[in-house]
């Protein structure tokens, strides 16, 4: 099997009407840019249990989520907050890409999260 989270174009290919198998045009899997405010906030409602875990998964320091961990009592809060802080020091790293490797990470393994926030499903 592929793992989803290490491919970011999924190259098709058709079969034409002279029965050659022709490529098609690469269609991206994970959406393009980063999560919004918003967005991570549904993603923190769904990873309050695996806040610190997917924060290490993402590359956060332990130093940074022990710090999160004493900032905030909720743990919705602790998710959130991990999540922006990602966001904040990866930069134009913390992309949907990047999100899918850490909730695909076999610490985390919420793949169906994957399916949720970060594939491109056209729309």
């Amino acid at each position: 099997s592929i793992c989803c989270c290490k491919l970011l174009y999924f190259v098709g290919y058709t079969i034409s009407s002279n029965f050659f198998v022709t490529k098609t045009e690469k269609e991206p899997i994970f959406k393009l840019g980063a999560p919004d405010d918003r967005e991570l906030l549904r993603i923190a409602h769904d990873t309050v249990k695996i806040w610190k875990p997917l924060g290490l998964a993402l590359g956060l320091g332990n130093s940074h989520l022990d710090e999160i961990g004493e900032d905030y009592q909720k743990a919705l809060d602790r998710a959130y907050a991990m999540l922006r802080k990602w966001k904040e020091s990866m930069g134009s790293e913390a992309n949907y890409e990047r999100l899918a490797q850490g909730l695909g990470h076999q610490a985390v393994e919420r793949r169906e999260l994957i399916d949720a926030y970060c594939r491109d499903n056209g729309k």
